[in-house]
């Protein structure tokens, strides 16, 4: 039957695209066995597939043909006389006209190379260990006058007048040089596509502790948790604690002398001779006032509270050093004898293309430091009885090193006799080979009388700074710096106050005395100590009270100016301080028998690790007290206070936990300069810990410039144990090393 209204084309279409289709695909398959298969193979002539290494062939033949050649053909000689080439020199000028001055030999500046070969592994930022459990601790001195001459920046800091009186706090952590190096070498993700650090990017090549890989810095952190007028701050405030002036910032030096990977070399070598006093600054030069002393120091002396925190935090260090020790020990006893192990060594290494990165302590690879970043992951120092030695010795000291701070606090460790401290008397391992390294900041920005807590963090150069990754981590190689994580928070402390009010008793009216009254202690921090009044109050009357002054001179600054430019060699005599310094009172009130700077026999020295100046020989009818410097009178008196007026007192009920055995207690009122009114305890403020150390301060100043005749030490002292005898025989270290 015939489809109406369809023809023929429509009807079978798709009979004729499938056939042309497969005429199609017939026809490419017959090109390929039917026509021929021609390549061109440097000229216009087409060849075969089979003869398409035949001009190649001819080519090479030709060559060796012309190669053994007994009678090659050479190239004609240019035919040139003596006037051509002179006349070909004429007109070119001798010179490019320019003034030059001879300046001498300029200098050689080794820069590392920059390897344009693009890395062909992938790494992973190494995670750099947040430094040990932080401590921090005030201090208040004089500040010297030589100093402010010296040092104009410390203007921003210290008073404008005499005496220059500086409260701050100083915060003190550790860093495990050892864990680091861990970090470096390991494999960040095992068997992953990932690999270790290349040895040449943060080893010595030369194996001599002089790293790739350094501390740059320290950086601290405030949060205010109380101000000085004791409110409480509405939201918190974390600040960073800004550089010491006058003292090595190795932020800035690295910041201003990094740019691009050749600068890193210089600029550690820069860092490494100021590396003591980046990680430990010492204070300022002091001519009154306990010598400073280091925080974990001021921690043993005093505060109970904080002690017990450090004994627990170097407790457990000690407990997984020892872990550690033991798990070195065993690994040793396994290990193959050294001697065995290198004869089955080659007499000679393979050549490398670089100095290679072997370490003390670590097996370090020579041949792979200066070319390409290796494919494979750096071996691991496994079994290798020398590494695990060395890492046996590092254990030992930082074991040592446990054992004396947990002894500074009063802790005895078992074993403590037999411990190996052969590394701890011998030179300083670098940063890499070493155990803990202490470190501290000092806070010159603090406010007096607020309380913070603080913590820190290290920074160190990135190894992989301007390195040629690729593509993918390109970003990692940006920054030339790395910071580790941050401590943990330190226990609350307060900044010592300039002006400070205790209520020693108070009482309300009676049938014997129709008035309240009231007891205070004045105090105000003056050249080094505090100066106390005492004053009894009736209501309406202002706190106010005078302090008597021993003979002090305040130094005459135009005359130190001028003696400090001529270099004066007068300058460095320094006053006879013969105030001891504050007995070392902590939570407790807890009477040491004297600690660096803190002990009884002090004398408000220049003597410690704060970069005091050593005391000058104790005055003597041929030799002044003070330099010709120091010749301005100081005030005989201070007043103090004013600012608190007494309004009233009265009986208060007191619950349980308040004063136990007591019932009632007595509450004073006061009003203060913006007229709030302020309810003390004399009860409570008794027992508080700054009394007795600002009390102490106050007794230490009474002497401070009266002149001790020197006694005679005898050779042999006859050692007393006097440590059973009491809180008042415990504590503290050497003496504060004063007069």
């Amino acid at each position: 039957m015939k489809l109406k209204g369809i023809n023929f084309f429509e009807a079978n279409a798709d009979k004729i695209v499938l056939g042309v289709t497969g005429l199609t695909f017939l026809g490419v398959i017959a090109m390929q066995f039917l026509s021929g298969n021609y390549i061109k193979v440097g000229s216009d002539d087409k060849l075969t597939a089979g003869n398409a290494f035949r001009p190649v062939e001819e080519e090479a033949n030709k060559l060796a043909a012309k190669l053994k050649s007994e009678s090659p053909k050479l190239p004609d000689v240019p035919a040139f006389t003596l006037t051509e080439k002179l006349q070909g020199l004429a007109g070119q000028p001798l010179g490019d006209g320019g003034v030059r001055v001879a300046l001498g030999v300029p200098p050689m500046i080794q820069m590392a190379p920059r390897d344009a070969t693009i890395a062909a592994a992938t790494y992973e930022l190494p995670k750099v260990p947040a430094p040990g459990p932080a401590v921090a601790a005030p201090y208040a001195a004089t500040v010297s006058p030589v100093e402010v001459v010296a040092h104009p920046e410390l203007a921003a800091i210290l008073p404008k007048e005499q005496p220059f009186d500086k409260m701050i706090v100083s915060v003190e952590s550790t860093f495990d040089g050892a864990a680091l190096r861990e970090a470096l070498q390991a494999d960040p993700d095992g068997d992953g596509p990932r690999e270790a650090l290349p040895l040449a990017w943060w080893r010595d090549p030369a194996d001599q502790g002089d790293d790739l890989v350094t501390i740059v810095g320290i950086e601290a952190e405030r949060e205010l948790l109380r101000n000085p007028d004791g409110t409480t701050p509405a939201a918190p405030e974390v600040t960073m604690v800004q550089a010491a002036p006058a003292r090595p910032d190795g932020l800035k030096t690295w910041q201003q002398g990094v740019r691009s990977l050749g600068d890193v070399p210089p600029t550690i070598l820069t860092l490494r001779s100021e590396m003591d006093q980046i990680l430990r600054p010492s204070f300022y030069q002091t001519i009154a006032g306990p010598a400073w002393t280091s925080p974990s120091d001021y921690v043993a002396q005093g505060d109970q509270n904080e002690k017990a925190r450090l004994v627990k935090r170097k407790r457990e260090a000690l407990a997984a050093t020892d872990k550690k020790i033991t798990q070195v020990q065993e690994l040793i006893s396994k290990a193959p004898d050294p001697g065995a192990k290198r004869s089955e060594q080659p007499s000679s290494p393979p050549p490398g293309r670089g100095g290679g990165g072997g370490g003390r302590g670590r097996a370090g690879g020579g041949g792979q430091g200066g070319g390409p970043a290796p494919s494979s992951p750096t071996p691991q120092p496994t079994g290798d009885r020398r590494v695990l030695e060395a890492r046996l010795k590092t254990l030992q000291a930082q074991r040592e090193n446990l054992v004396k701070d947990l002894g500074k606090l009063g802790e005895h460790v078992e074993g403590a006799a037999g411990a190996d401290i052969s590394l701890a008397q011998g030179p300083q391992p670098g940063l890499l080979e070493g155990g803990e390294q202490k470190f501290w900041v000092h806070d010159v920005n603090a406010v007096p009388g607020a309380v913070y807590r603080y913590h820190v963090r290290v920074v160190i150069n990135n190894p992989l700074f301007g390195r040629n990754l690729q593509d993918s981590q390109r970003q990692m190689a940006d920054g030339s710096l790395i910071r580790s994580d941050w401590s943990e928070w330190t226990a609350p402390v307060q900044v010592d106050q300039t002006q400070v009010m205790f209520v020693s008793s108070a009482s309300e009216a009676g049938q014997i005395d129709p008035r309240p009254h009231a007891s205070v202690e004045l105090y105000q921090f003056y050249y080094g100590y505090y100066r106390q009044a005492l004053a009894g109050l009736d209501p309406g009357e202002p706190a106010i009270g005078k302090a008597t002054l021993p003979e002090l001179k305040l130094a005459d600054m135009n005359k130190l100016a001028t003696m400090y430019k001529a270099g004066d060699p007068a300058l460095g005599a320094m006053p006879e301080q013969a105030a001891p310094p504050p007995e070392p009172i902590g939570r407790r009130g807890v009477v040491g028998e004297g600690g660096p700077g803190r002990g009884k026999t002090g004398g408000g020295s220049y003597e410690g690790p704060g970069g005091q100046v050593p005391p000058a020989t104790p005055a003597t009818p041929e030799s002044p007290k003070f330099p010709a410097w120091m010749d301005v009178d100081a005030p005989k008196s201070l007043p103090l206070g004013g600012d608190m007026v007494f309004l009233d007192a009265g009986t208060v009920p007191l619950s349980p936990g308040d004063a136990p055995g007591s019932t009632q207690g007595v509450e004073a009122l006061f009003r203060n300069p913006t007229g709030l009114l302020i309810v003390r305890r004399p009860d409570k403020e008794s027992q508080e810990p700054y009394l007795a150390r600002v009390r102490a301060s106050a007794n230490a100043g009474k002497t401070q410039g009266v002149e001790i005749k020197p006694i005679e030490v005898p050779k042999q002292v006859p050692v007393r144990d006097d440590r059973r005898r009491g809180p008042s025989g415990s504590g503290g270290g050497g003496g504060g090393g004063g007069g």
